[in-house]
């Protein structure tokens, strides 16, 4: 329930242990980029590979966010959203193995790096 920390109700390949009785904010007026983007397919959905994928703003600049949500961002995931944002000229975010990760416009690329230095390679 917050920002890039996974929920404490969230259950591998179940989703939400609470659902019927979770908060109004932030749970149920949140939508994810895979319910919103219909040209997402079925296998990237959040509670099957244990990413989130939702969208977020840097300095006005639209991005993705890949969150990790109890198991390290799959290659098949990563890929696919990598060719994603390349396709539809967006931008992504992600981190992995201690790791931050983004790829898109010079002017995103910009904003991150000023807000979080240069990217760093997990150890």
């Amino acid at each position: 329930m917050q920002q890039g920390i996974p929920c404490q109700f969230a259950q591998r390949g179940k989703g939400c242990a609470i659902y019927e009785d979770r908060p109004k904010d932030p749970c149920v007026g949140y939508s994810c980029l895979w319910l919103k983007d219909t040209s997402i397919p079925e296998w990237l959905k959040p509670e099957l590979t244990n990413v989130i994928i939702d969208e977020h703003f840097i300095e006005g600049i639209p991005y993705i966010r890949a969150t990790e949500a109890g198991a390290t961002i799959g290659s098949d995931v990563l890929t696919w959203l990598i060719k994603y944002v390349k396709v539809n000229n967006k931008n992504l975010y992600w981190e992995l193995s201690g790791g931050k990760h983004w790829i898109g416009t010079r002017e995103f690329q910009a904003a991150m790096g000023a807000k979080l230095g240069q990217q760093v390679m997990g150890s």
